[in-house]
């Protein structure tokens, strides 16, 4: 149990930016047609970037790799959820341009 919670403290922080990362991807991919696939291995990459430098500046239980992909998984179901709820509500999409 005590691993389990140490192991929320870590991510939780990651899965507070997991909003923000995800807007940046939009950014950075919209020009793209149908570029979900790459949005998605952005925010993949960040969070395996993020996950790694805390195994290595010596959180224990995020050294497991086996933990790792795990909440790697996670934050691509989370980041699926999310896409699709914002997508449904048309968060996602530029308005028309104004005549």
């Amino acid at each position: 149990m005590g691993e389990a919670i140490l192991i929320l403290s870590l991510v939780l922080p990651l899965l507070q930016a997991l909003p923000s990362l995800i807007q940046t991807a939009e950014a950075a991919f919209s020009k793209g047609s149908k570029a979900g696939a790459q949005k998605k291995a952005f925010v993949l990459q960040a969070s395996q970037a993020a996950i790694s430098t805390a195994a290595a500046l010596g959180a224990k239980p995020l050294q497991d790799t086996k933990t790792q992909q795990v909440i790697l998984d996670t934050i691509g179901a989370l980041t699926d959820a999310t896409v699709t709820g914002l997508n449904a509500v048309g968060a996602l999409h530029d308005p028309a341009p104004q005549a």
